[in-house]
């Protein structure tokens, strides 16, 4: 099975941006797109969340602030 890399992960945000900016989507939610998949070590970077006790874990709904600087560098383009 192949990885999603970022080139994918930017098409799905693209595709996304489309139905959210039609009034189809609510917001972002990547779940469903990364569920049983294969990831790069970039995308699950742009998911992993560190707390400041330093706990570690994933959000897969919306991602972490570095997810949120590249949907607007994607967006922006």
């Amino acid at each position: 099975m192949e990885k999603i890399n970022l080139s994918d992960f930017k098409k799905e945000i693209k595709r996304q941006y489309r139905r959210i900016k039609a009034g189809r989507q609510g917001g972002y939610n990547f779940l469903g797109f990364v569920e049983n998949r294969d990831l790069t070590p970039e995308v699950i970077n742009l998911f992993k969340v560190v707390t400041p006790a330093g706990y570690t874990f994933y959000n897969w709904i919306k991602g972490n602030s570095r997810m949120e600087k590249f949907i607007e560098e994607i967006i922006r383009k």
